[in-house]
């Protein structure tokens, strides 16, 4: 999988803090690589880390709104661990090639 350049990572983390802000998470904040680098220290930065302080929030529902704000710069895939309950956010240029099989169980909901 490609790795995203440094400024397609800072767009996607404005996308994110924008898309919680319209469903309105207010108080969030970047946690992690990101953060670090923004506050000037050199580090690499491969993902974006976002906290949200609300404990009432379901992470679904964000990756929801992620999916139906910005459709064409995120895409919600099963990660590579097997057995797992949950999805992840991808840019669209790092997607993993996903089998028909996998790509159809993805739109149902379900893995095979």
């Amino acid at each position: 999988m490609d790795r995203p350049s440094y400024n397609q990572i800072f767009k996607a983390a404005i996308s994110v803090l924008r898309a919680l802000y319209i469903i309105g998470e207010t108080r969030c904040c970047l946690i992690g690589g990101l953060a670090v680098k923004l506050l000037g220290a050199d580090h690499d930065v491969c993902d974006i880390n976002i906290l949200v302080l609300d404990p009432e929030t379901d992470q679904r529902d964000i990756q929801d709104a992620l999916i139906d704000l910005y459709l064409d710069d995120f895409s919600l895939e099963y990660p590579e661990q097997p057995n797992v309950g949950f999805m992840k956010l991808f840019l669209p240029h790092s997607r993993r090639r996903l089998s028909d099989q996998n790509r159809l169980a993805t739109l149902n909901g379900t893995r095979s």
